[in-house]
C-alpha cells in the first residue's frame, strides 16, 4: 500500500454476538486484511482505540497463519499526538475528518495525523 491504493476483493464490516468491527476489507491475492474503526465525535482518538481494534482483529477466522494484518482509523476529530507516533512506528493509517475518497475497488487512502 505504498502508494497509497488499498486493493481488496470483499469488502464490509464483522461482528459476533458481542463484538464488532466498523471496516474489514479482504486482498485475497495478498492474504492482507484491512482493519478499521471510525469514530465520529468531537474527541481525538487515542491509543486505546487501535488496542482494542487490534484485539478484535484477532477474533476474524480468516487466513489466520498467513494473513497480513492492516490497520486503519478514521476520526473526525483527529488523533492524539500518542497515537500519531505509534502510527509512524507501527505503520498504522490515520485518516482524518473529511480526507475519505470513495471509490469502486479502490480506495484512496492519505496518511494524516
Amino acid at each position: 500500500m505504498a502508494d497509497g491504493l488499498m486493493q481488496y476483493t470483499l469488502i464490509g464490516k464483522w461482528w459476533s454476538k458481542d463484538e464488532e468491527i466498523d471496516l474489514v476489507a479482504l486482498d485475497e491475492e495478498t492474504a492482507t486484511v484491512y482493519f478499521g474503526e471510525c469514530k465520529w465525535s468531537n474527541k481525538k482518538v487515542g491509543e486505546d482505540i487501535y488496542r482494542e481494534l487490534v484485539r478484535k482483529s484477532r477474533l476474524v477466522d480468516w487466513q489466520n497463519e498467513k494473513r497480513n494484518n492492516r490497520y486503519i482509523l478514521f476520526s473526525k476529530s483527529g488523533f492524539t499526538p500518542r497515537m500519531a507516533e505509534l502510527a509512524g512506528k507501527e505503520d498504522i493509517l490515520l485518516i482524518h475528518g473529511d480526507k475519505v475518497l470513495k471509490r469502486r475497488k479502490t480506495v484512496k487512502i492519505l496518511k494524516g495525523k
